[in-house]
């Protein structure tokens, strides 16, 4: 299990951010994604059920 949580600035152009965001993973992120934005990330283990 992951979740993302990710903070935007107040004055960023929301709209902007998604379309750059979408062309970014379009390239396999290749070039940097220049946006200044808090992430949160949480992983945990997924644990297989023994039979």
């Amino acid at each position: 299990m992951a979740a993302v949580r990710l903070g935007v600035p107040d004055q960023a152009d929301v709209e902007k951010l998604a379309t750059d965001v979408q062309e970014w993973l379009a390239t396999n992120g290749v070039d940097d994604l220049l946006w200044g934005v808090s992430i949160e990330i949480e992983v945990a283990p997924i644990l297989e059920v023994a039979d």
